[in-house]
């Protein structure tokens, strides 16, 4: 059930929305990935390029990476960091220009904080695929060293996660007071 935090009827429409747009534009791309795939053949001189799921692998064909995945992912790493870089901006105009709301401005710097640690925590395995498989492309890179290397970081993906949202003070608290030590 959603609940509305600080009564404002906007948050229920935003996450909606990006929900939506999350889930929403890598479902369509999806889908049309797989109708491409199964109705245009994979002839080498079709004007179609289509993603050949399976046939090379368990994803996409090599031929097919840069527009199934590589530029795609180019497109979303870019918008991240244009709306990361806005966001950053305007935190620091905001806290150098107002001396109002400081409340408010230190609720910003903490939301802040933990979008930034996710954007690396998060966006560490995508940047990562995505220049080795540049580096790939170009036969400068291995691909036993790529799986290697991208296994490991996204295991520790997961340990920062848990690092960021449960070894906190609040967390911490809050199980202290629910679960105490009796000695």
């Amino acid at each position: 059930k959603l609940r509305i935090v600080k009564g404002d009827q906007n948050n229920v429409g935003s996450y909606l929305w990006y929900a939506g747009f999350g889930w929403g534009v890598p479902f369509l791309f999806v889908t049309i990935s797989l109708i491409l795939d199964q109705i245009c053949s994979y002839d080498p001189c079709n004007l179609v390029m289509v993603p050949q799921y399976g046939v090379d692998g368990c994803t996409i064909s090599g031929a097919a990476l840069g527009p199934y995945l590589i530029y795609p992912l180019a497109l979303l790493l870019t918008f991240n960091t244009v709306l990361f870089s806005v966001t950053t901006y305007k935190l620091h105009t905001y806290s150098k220009y107002s001396k109002i709301a400081r409340e408010n401005l230190n609720d910003s710097i903490k939301i802040y904080k933990i979008i930034a640690k996710l954007f690396f925590v998060m966006g560490i395995t995508w940047i990562m695929s995505y220049l080795f498989n540049v580096l790939w492309k170009l036969g400068l890179g291995s691909m036993t060293g790529f799986w290697e290397m991208v296994s490991v970081v996204t295991y520790f993906q997961a340990l920062g996660v848990f690092i960021i949202y449960c070894c906190n003070s609040s967390v911490s608290a809050s199980l202290r007071e629910r679960y105490p030590f009796s000695t």
